[in-house]
């Protein structure tokens, strides 16, 4: 999934072209203000996708699969892949350039994934004592960002022939089942036995809201339209 990798796994090389994406059209993986809708960025947008594929043909091979020479033979048409939840925002480049891609789509209760960027907020910031007002006015921007993510990935995922989306509480509950799932999607093989694959799912990522700082955001007022929608309700 990329030979330089981040702490959360994600392509360096990829998660960089979709920085310096987001930032030409004046955004950000959390300001979108100006992102473009997807019909918009299928129609209107071609310099943009212009500028992604002379960043690939010029870099990918070096960056993200860590090759200098091909010899005669490129991993591009093997199978491969990047994580980067950018990815989210861009699909519709992504679909012109990878039409036959697969998409996958963790999909995650909104209010679990506020709460992972806030705490996430607290300890960058070196801040545990955030004032209360402080800490729900940003738990509710990322519940919002959150909404924006998913409804932007429903409308533009679909466009691919293969979509396939994940929960990430039963990725939790249930890991066998899931990475099974998700192998048959992929029409890969799992390559080392499933217990082995299973020990890389890290099962306290859950339930933060249970921690007792945090427990008021079982109180918290969201719109609970996408949530009920999306079963978490």
């Amino acid at each position: 999934m990329g030979c330089e990798l981040t702490g959360n796994q994600e392509s360096v090389f990829f998660q960089t072209l979709n920085k310096d994406a987001l930032d030409i059209i004046g955004c950000s993986w959390r300001c979108v203000d100006f992102l473009p809708k997807v019909d918009e960025m299928y129609s209107h947008y071609a310099w943009l996708l212009a500028f992604v594929r002379r960043r690939l043909d010029s870099g990918v091979m070096i960056g993200h699969f860590g090759i200098r020479e091909t010899n005669n033979s490129s991993p591009i048409d093997s199978t491969w892949g990047w994580k980067d939840p950018r990815n989210s925002l861009l699909l519709p480049i992504w679909h012109q350039i990878f039409p036959k891609a697969k998409v996958i789509h963790m999909l995650r209760d909104g209010r679990h994934a506020a709460l992972s960027l806030l705490t996430r907020d607290i300890k960058r910031e070196k801040l545990k004592d955030f004032f209360r007002t402080i800490q729900e006015q940003r738990f509710k921007s990322y519940f919002e960002l959150w909404e924006i993510y998913i409804r932007r990935i429903r409308q533009a995922m679909y466009r691919f022939d293969s979509c396939y989306t994940v929960r990430y509480e039963n990725l939790l509950d249930s890991p066998q089942t899931e990475i099974r799932k998700l192998a048959d999607f992929l029409n890969q093989p799992i390559q080392k036995p499933i217990e082995e694959v299973c020990t890389l799912v890290d099962r306290r990522k859950t339930g933060r809201q249970l921690e007792p700082e945090f427990r008021w955001v079982e109180r918290a007022e969201v719109d609970p339209l996408l949530l009920s929608d999306l079963g978490y309700l």
